[in-house]
């Protein structure tokens, strides 16, 4: 029969001494339940504390033997060990559990020889709420990592020690795919990423990291890397600098590939300064094709008096002036033509003709443009066919090549 002192349950015996009470002070302090065993596992005394949960009430204990108490996947590890502490003659350690009442309770064992007796003491401690707690937070672990791994960027988290590079202690797996060094590397290896960073770009990156450290701020920047295989990248970070309570810094960071963005930013600008440029193009135009016409109506003013001086001029001398006058006003109204083809209010109309003897047409009146230092010299080919171009437009390139070649010469000659 088991024997209570004090109505607190404890190891039985009638002549208690003073060691008894402390070590039943002691039990009772602790969060255990213990048998006292044979070698044979059967129990032969206990203690269990009050308020535990148990399959029996704890006297039908007594003289059964533990195997037969447990479920058969805990009683099978009870055996095990026991054999175990047979051959050790040691303490032997293990963990179990039990579904009792629709709940699972853990549990874990301690069977602990006795020196100079045969008994054992086993000693079973609740670790329900522990591994709840380490199961529940190996969930959300589990959790985090599905969300992290299915995140566009990389997570990173760094030491900063007293070293030249940062100690990595956490890289998710994206690392690979931006920077193509693994997580493992990255956080076995110091000094992996840094390097990489572009030379351009290294000052802003020292210093937003400083001012992070030493402010213990978040900060944001776009930079680039080379990576080991020779790849160009831009890379956009969004990390926060903070103190642990190791007293060491910490960052935790985000950072995104964004070379796709960049280069669809720049193509974009560039579309925009060409669409900026096609704006200007059009109101120049616009000027052009006013100042075209208004000068169309000077020329034909002027024509119009030539020929009616020609008309009444008898004299040979004078009829080629004016004939060298006309011909000069009608090239003047071609190129007007030319400057409202420009602004899109003429059509260019092209027509067969002999390239070698517009060329020669050009030299003629051009030529009394030029300074009297400059002398224009043609090579013209002979067997050169006919050619399908606006003639207009092609004495404009005529003319512009002449003007080109005079601006080009030492002293314009």
């Amino acid at each position: 029969m088991v024997k209570k002192a004090n109505n607190k349950p404890g190891f039985n015996g009638s002549d208690k001494d003073q060691r008894t009470v402390q070590l039943s002070a002691l039990f009772a302090a602790l969060p255990d339940n213990y048998f006292l065993i044979d070698q044979q596992g059967t129990i032969l005394n206990y203690r269990v504390r009050s308020g535990v949960s148990l399959i029996d009430d704890p006297v039908a204990y007594i003289g059964s033997n533990v195997a037969d108490i447990l479920p058969p996947a805990p009683s099978a590890l009870f055996k095990e060990h026991m054999r175990q502490q047979h051959d050790a003659q040691d303490v032997v350690t293990w963990e179990y559990h039990i579904d009792l009442e629709g709940k699972r309770w853990d549990r874990e064992a301690h069977l602990c020889p006795l020196s100079g007796s045969d008994e054992m003491v086993l000693v079973v401690r609740d670790i329900t709420k522990r591994r709840q707690a380490e199961r529940e937070r190996a969930e959300a672990e589990e959790r985090l990592e599905r969300i992290i791994s299915n995140l566009p960027g990389a997570v990173i988290s760094k030491k900063f020690e007293n070293s030249e590079y940062p100690q990595v202690v956490y890289a998710s797996p994206q690392t690979s795919d931006i920077w193509g060094v693994s997580a493992d590397d990255m956080c076995n290896i110091k000094g992996l990423t840094e390097p990489m960073v572009n030379t351009n770009d290294l000052k802003t990156y020292a210093e937003h990291v400083s001012r992070a450290l030493e402010n213990f701020e978040s900060y944001s920047f776009r930079y680039r890397i080379t990576t080991h295989t020779g790849e160009n990248k831009w890379l956009e970070t969004n990390t926060r600098a903070y103190k642990h309570e190791d007293g060491y810094t910490y960052t935790d960071g985000f950072v995104l590939d964004v070379t796709k963005e960049v280069i669809v930013q720049k193509q974009l600008e560039t579309q925009r300064k060409i669409a900026d440029r096609a704006q200007k193009l059009d109101s120049i135009g616009q000027l052009t094709g006013g100042m075209a016409h208004d000068f169309n109506n000077l020329l034909a003013a002027i024509m119009f008096s030539l020929e009616l001086l020609r008309d009444d001029e008898t004299d040979e001398q004078n009829l080629a002036m004016i004939d060298n006058s006309l011909t000069a006003a009608k090239h003047g109204a071609e190129l007007t033509r030319s400057m409202l083809a420009f602004a899109s209010k003429a059509s260019l109309d092209p027509s067969v003709i002999d390239l070698n003897r517009l060329v020669t047409e050009t030299r003629s009146w051009a030529g009394r443009t030029l300074p009297s230092n400059i002398e224009v010299k043609t090579s013209l080919s002979t067997d050169l066919g006919p050619i399908m171009a606006d003639v207009s437009s092609t004495e404009s390139a005529l003319l512009n090549l002449l003007v080109n070649a005079r601006d080009a010469m030492p002293d314009g000659g």
